[in-house]
């Protein structure tokens, strides 16, 4: 969820200064959503009022967020979901949380806490460290989120560099990465996917100024344990694209959004990832 949200429905965003309505909430739980990050380089765009705000507007909504916590010794994560007799948490760190260009490593002096969901300070260490709390608090899996890369370009050092230490750690999952607003390739390392970008799930870019802002993908990934306690993992993804006209989400198949469809597949496999479109 990359913009606060306003519970009373102003102070709305401006330029790149974000605020969006309490609706936006409403339509994310009604699509079937659990929760979301809330980790990201607008998250300081309200301030403490904003942070405030969007955790109570997320929790009226049914909403688990997963990101910075809004006082002192609150985490504000990891959180939990439960299903098939598994416990799953979800970890979600940002480059940055207050959107400023050239200023990824400032914290707010009002809110120093912050720190701890910023990856940049808190490092690769203090990212395992948190999933293995998380597997200490009952956890069989552990997905963590991602700000990161640079906007409109491919997978960069840095993500490449972060996802080794993190999955040679064997405490992650799956990492589900955002802030490029384009796809970019899936992979798999040490047995384990990353998704560095899913592009936009919605958004108020435009396609013909931000090329590729209008394609993205939804994944699964399906975790099987047999007996052992051994896990399979396997991976699926449905290509969509934001009809540049109406602004509505559209799935992309190879007879729709055709070519919307071929780059996001042909993108997604550059790693040689083994995830498939979805049928």
């Amino acid at each position: 969820m990359e913009n606060p949200l306003s519970r009373t429905n102003t102070d709305l965003s401006v330029e790149y200064s974000f605020n969006a309505p309490r609706e936006f909430a409403t339509a994310t739980r009604s699509m079937g959503f659990d929760g979301c990050s809330t980790a990201n380089n607008h998250t300081w765009d309200r301030g403490q009022k904003g942070m405030e705000e969007t955790r109570e507007v997320l929790a009226a909504n049914h909403l688990k967020p997963s990101g910075p916590g809004t006082k002192a010794g609150e985490k504000g994560q990891p959180v939990f979901y439960e299903a098939n007799g598994l416990k799953v948490a979800q970890l979600s760190y940002s480059y940055s949380l207050i959107n400023a260009v050239g200023d990824q490593w400032s914290v707010p002096k009002e809110a120093p806490r912050l720190k701890d969901a910023m990856w940049f300070t808190r490092t690769s260490k203090g990212v395992v460290k948190d999933a293995a709390a998380a597997r200490a608090q009952g956890a069989d899996l552990v997905l963590v989120s991602m700000h990161w890369g640079y906007e409109y370009e491919g997978v960069n050092a840095q993500q490449k560099q972060v996802t080794a230490e993190l999955m040679r750690s064997g405490q992650v999952d799956w990492i589900i990465g955002n802030h490029p607003h384009v796809v970019q390739p899936c992979d798999k390392v040490n047995g384990r996917y990353v998704t560095y970008s899913l592009g936009n799930f919605f958004s108020g870019q435009i396609a013909a100024i931000k090329p590729g802002t209008a394609e993205r993908a939804f994944a699964a990934v399906t975790f099987e344990r047999d007996a052992a306690g051994k896990w399979k993992r396997s991976m699926t993804f449905q290509p969509t694209y934001q009809n540049q006209t109406t602004r509505h989400v559209e799935l992309a198949s190879p007879t729709s959004n055709a070519d919307s469809y071929r780059t996001t597949v042909r993108t997604m496999g550059l790693m040689g990832c083994d995830a498939k479109p979805a049928s």
